[in-house]
């Protein structure tokens, strides 16, 4: 069972700034017989970028090709996927910041010329352009200053908000109501602050409750979220090991390092790393960075304990 699947614009909790403006461009794609325009989908991590573009894919009836950028990814993989792809289907870039500059500067002729130069997987022959669809491009960051100005530029800036607490509490009830499961006062209290206001979070944390409690679970309390809290070693203020084993790298460094450091002393891969546990760290207050150092500092919360 899917815990909190939006179908549509409608079902997305909060975003109430994005959601008539992604109605309008749907409204106007529609009209007017073209794709979704090309777009920039921006705001902190887990915070249900690849949501919206599923819900926009849904809603042009299109197909949906989800691209997770990282160091790995060749561009020549990327011109070999996007010849597969249809007039009105989707194209989604995620974490476009972990892409390489040859990765991303590919997307500058599938945006502006529709065109590819022939690929065999391997090598390019840039005198053998290809045509290609009138597709979607979405691109996906949470750090948008990572990504170049041309690049940037080319695309429609949507910008998500980040979620508080009623709306994550408007979440889990919507997910519930979805799913045929209540959650008691006590439960969704304890829910909302263990998942660091991350709609992501909460649904892996609930999510794996459907599996790892009785299935025929149908009434969360609060002893359930105590037995997922111990089953993904969540501590008390919402810490899971792996944000713990980073803190831990950085008071090792006396509370201020950079990436290459705490990567090597922590063990935790580098996307994990600037993808989920620094951004929720920062969003819990507990954490900076200096953006001309690219230091990482621990900002020390009294009577908190971060082991």
């Amino acid at each position: 069972m899917k815990f909190m699947s939006p179908e549509t614009i409608d079902d997305l909790i909060g975003q109430e700034r994005l959601k008539p403006l992604l109605a309008r461009y749907i409204a106007a794609a529609k009209e007017g017989g073209q794709p979704f325009p090309d777009c920039l989908l921006t705001g902190p991590s887990g915070d249900g970028k690849s949501t919206v573009a599923e819900v926009i894919s849904r809603a042009m009836g299109g197909n949906y090709l989800r691209i997770r950028c990282s160091s790995k990814l060749r561009f020549t993989q990327l011109y070999e996927e996007v010849t597969k792809l249809n007039f009105g289907d989707v194209l989604h870039l995620d974490e476009a910041q972990s892409g390489s500059p040859q990765v991303l500067e590919a997307i500058y002729d599938i945006v502006d010329k529709r065109i590819v130069p022939f690929s065999d997987g391997k090598r390019i022959d840039p005198f053998r352009p290809i045509s290609i669809s009138r597709f979607t491009v979405l691109v996906s960051t949470n750090e948008p200053g990572a990504l170049k100005a041309p690049l940037r530029n080319r695309l429609v800036d949507l910008q998500l908000e980040p979620y508080d607490s009623k709306h994550m509490h408007d979440l889990l009830i919507a997910g519930g109501a979805q799913s045929g499961i209540n959650f008691s006062q006590e439960a969704a209290e304890l829910l909302v602050k263990i998942s660091q206001l991350s709609p992501r979070k909460l649904i892996k944390i609930v999510g794996s409750g459907l599996m790892v409690l009785n299935p025929g679970v149908v009434a969360f309390e609060k002893p359930h979220v105590e037995e997922l809290m111990k089953f993904w070693g969540i501590n008390e203020i919402g810490l899971d090991s792996n944000q713990r084993r980073y803190l831990k790298a950085l008071k090792h460094f006396g509370g201020r390092a950079r990436l290459i450091a705490l990567t090597a002393f922590s063990g935790l891969h580098r996307s994990d790393i600037t993808g989920e546990i620094e951004p929720q760290l920062m969003r819990m207050g507990i954490l900076t960075r200096e953006e001309a150092t690219a230091m990482r500092i621990l900002l020390e919360k009294p009577g908190v304990c971060y082991g």
